[in-house]
């Protein structure tokens, strides 16, 4: 085996190890403790203030989770937190939509238990898609997933091309 041969072995080695813990949630070692989770931030609906009273949803596989604007922290705001019950199984990582009013909200966010997500909701009345907007994460994914699908393809047809292709 040439010395060249032995430096892409081990780039593509490299690149592949790369690949997979870019993979790996930078956060997953310090999860938070305990069995709630809290979001709050401003809210607009159609680019404007909401009213007093504006009911503000968050939903979790089927479940709901309702509150009222304004919050404490004032006008136009709003804060919901999902405990986990007992019997219930939300795992971290689900993923949690929310509606101004009748009216699906661009953002959706990611449960992490013991944490506090500061997430402004913004919504469009005339939107006719809900829940336009992709979350960050899994765009990242996708493009995580396909470059280690292509790390993955280019080695295993270097291994074949230098064990038969001579």
């Amino acid at each position: 085996m040439s010395c060249t041969q032995r430096k892409l072995e081990k780039l593509l080695l490299a690149a592949l190890v790369a690949a997979v813990l870019a993979l790996v949630p930078a956060g997953s070692a310090s999860a938070g403790d305990g069995d709630w989770c809290s979001f709050s931030g401003l809210v607009k609906l159609d680019g404007k203030e909401v009213p007093d009273g504006t009911v503000i949803t968050a939903q979790l596989d089927g479940r709901e989770y309702t509150n009222l604007t304004p919050a404490r922290s004032g006008p136009s705001t709003y804060s919901i937190t999902i405990h986990r019950l007992a019997g219930e199984s939300f795992p971290d990582g689900s993923v949690v939509t929310f509606r101004v009013g009748k009216t699906v909200a661009d953002q959706s966010a990611v449960l992490r238990f013991g944490e506090t997500v500061r997430l402004d909701l913004t919504a469009s009345s005339s939107s006719t898609e809900p829940g336009a907007g992709t979350p960050v994460w899994v765009t990242a994914g996708i493009v995580a997933a396909g470059i280690l699908l292509l790390l993955l393809v280019s080695s295993v047809g270097y291994i074949f091309w230098r064990e038969w292709g001579r």
